[in-house]
């Protein structure tokens, strides 16, 4: 089919799927018509009959330059031009040559294939071309006045004859039909797949509502709760008179704004993340982990946390910078966060190449999770352990990241021991052009 594809000079226009069709079934006719005629004049030349002879390289001819004119991209001159040339030369030779030699075979394929050719948009120029075509046929038929005499019909050429309308005619009929199957069976199976599509689609979508649904509540559930305290905090304030309790209640006032601020950034880095597209950045992994330690030099207790920094220099992976500064910047706060200040603390960043991608590793031995916490700790608002302020989307934030990523992280950890998230990343990543929008 390729190879049709590239004599005909198809490929060289933009055509919609009818037209392209439709424009190889023209040159695949008229290939069958040149066919045929051949056939016709070795049977002729054969048999010792050349008086056809000279109309049948006419029409030889004529079945050429429709295919230089499909080739140039003259597409609708070149499906006249063929609609012509084979009912002029199958109505030419009803009218000349005896109705035994199966001429009239030919006309049932051929006003099958106009109906085809020209499709259901052009439909009234191709019945009112067989509509006239059936009226030459009858008229040429039984009231011909050019039918050839003075020839002899032996049966020899007349069994000849036969059998190649026959062939050219049956040809002609299964190259239709096959036509008109496979055109039925494309569009049968690009419905299927719409079909399909759709119903996966509406599945997702079903499952976004819901998940929009939970995320809505969960978020004015954990907005509701420090604006209560905030109000309550408020209404205390009004009520005292004492600096020092004003003072302290100041404080605790500032405490939650500064949790409501950062739940509030964290709704943010979620939104951001699920409708940016992915970039593929050129990344030093090391530069953008110690951007991100920088980032907490100032912590409360940070002086006291030993950080170990083991990434090669020259490391490059090809990922979303963006995204990755920020599944970095939660998993190194929590390693600060939740230290345990009983210890001589340490943070361990590493990494290790496994095929054809990376593995980082951030360890810590501080206040740990628990084991029956551990299969919760990446679901949306869940907090392994209160101790520290925290909006529990963090961990949520990250998995998510990571999935756009084509990465994943997996925790370890062991109550009042420490914690391992490893995150696993592909060295090159491949990004979608409207992925996440």
């Amino acid at each position: 089919m390729s190879r049709l594809k590239a004599i005909f000079g198809i490929n060289r226009y933009v055509l919609s799927t009818a037209d392209y069709k439709r424009v190889l079934l023209v040159s695949q006719i008229a290939l069958l018509f040149l066919f045929s005629m051949t056939l016709f004049t070795l049977v002729d030349v054969w048999s010792g009959y050349e008086k056809p002879v000279p109309y049948n390289l006419v029409a030889i001819a004529s079945g050429i330059v429709v295919l230089i004119l499909n080739r140039l991209g003259y597409f609708t001159t070149a499906m006249i031009g063929l609609t012509i040339a084979v009912q002029a030369v199958t109505l030419y030779f009803t009218a000349v040559l005896p109705t035994g030699l199966g001429t009239y075979l030919l006309a049932i394929p051929i006003n099958i294939g106009i109906l085809v050719v020209y499709g259901y948009d052009r439909k009234w120029i191709a019945l009112g071309m067989l509509v006239i075509s059936f009226l030459l046929y009858y008229y040429l038929t039984f009231h011909s006045p050019f039918h050839w005499t003075g020839i002899e019909i032996t049966p020899e050429y007349l069994q000849q004859n036969l059998i190649v309308s026959y062939v050219v005619a049956s040809i002609a009929a299964v190259m239709v039909v096959y036509y008109l199957m496979r055109v039925n069976l494309k569009v049968e199976s690009k419905l299927t797949k719409k079909d399909a599509s759709l119903q996966q689609r509406n599945l997702e979508l079903q499952a976004a509502n819901a998940a929009l649904d939970k995320f809505f509540y969960s978020v004015s559930h954990d907005l509701r709760a420090p604006l209560t305290s905030m109000q309550g905090l408020i209404h205390l304030m009004r009520m005292s008179h004492d600096a020092t309790e004003l003072k302290e209640y100041a404080r605790m006032l500032n405490g939650r704004a500064e949790n409501l601020d950062a739940f509030i950034r964290k709704i943010g880095d979620y939104s951001r993340n699920s409708q940016m597209a992915v970039k593929a950045d050129q990344i030093n992994l090391r530069n953008l982990i110690r951007e991100n330690l920088e980032n907490f030099r100032f912590y409360p207790h940070a002086s006291s946390i030993r950080v170990m920094l083991e990434i090669p220099d020259q490391l490059i992976i090809q990922s979303d910078a963006f995204r990755l500064q920020e599944v970095f910047g939660n998993l190194i706060s929590n390693a600060f966060k939740y230290y345990d200040p009983g210890k001589a603390s340490f943070i361990r960043i590493s990494s290790k190449l496994v095929g054809d991608k990376i593995a980082v590793a951030i360890e810590d031995n501080g206040m740990g999770i628990r084991e029956e916490e551990l299969p919760r700790v990446f679901d949306m608002f869940y907090r392994a352990n209160r101790s520290a302020p925290g909006t529990g989307l963090g961990l949520f934030i990250v998995q998510e990241t990571l999935q756009k990523l084509k990465g994943k992280i997996e925790v370890q950890s062991k109550f009042g021991q420490g914690t391992t998230f490893t995150v696993t990343l592909p060295l090159t990543l491949v990004a979608a052009p409207h992925e996440g929008k």
